[in-house]
């Protein structure tokens, strides 16, 4: 995961009281099985960093609406591979890359 969004999870949320639940896997089934009643986002990465394993994105969005829980989102961070992999229906968010504002420089 990311540095700066593993880090907003593990120290800025937690101080709003928003719980956040780690999960290391590119299994659809374990993302389902974590999901519990109070959960709201689901934060995903397309090509996990640092191992680059790969998550079927599409049947967790399958998967999360066949659970029925309304008011669940489905974030996907797709840093390492192009937009064209990954176009979402209902929420784009492109983020430019780093060098851009000199971070990775």
């Amino acid at each position: 995961m990311y540095g700066g969004t593993y880090g907003m999870f593990r120290k800025d949320l937690p101080a709003f009281g928003i719980e956040v639940t780690y999960l290391e896997s590119n299994e659809v089934s374990s993302v389902i099985a974590a999901v519990k009643p109070n959960t709201r986002l689901i934060w995903l990465e397309t090509c996990s960093n640092p191992f680059l394993n790969i998550l079927d994105v599409e049947e967790v969005a399958k998967a999360v609406k066949a659970l029925g829980q309304d008011g669940v989102i489905l974030g996907v961070d797709n840093t390492f591979l192009t937009p064209y992999i990954l176009v979402s229906r209902r929420l784009h968010v492109k983020k430019e890359p780093c060098f851009i504002d000199g971070r990775s420089i």
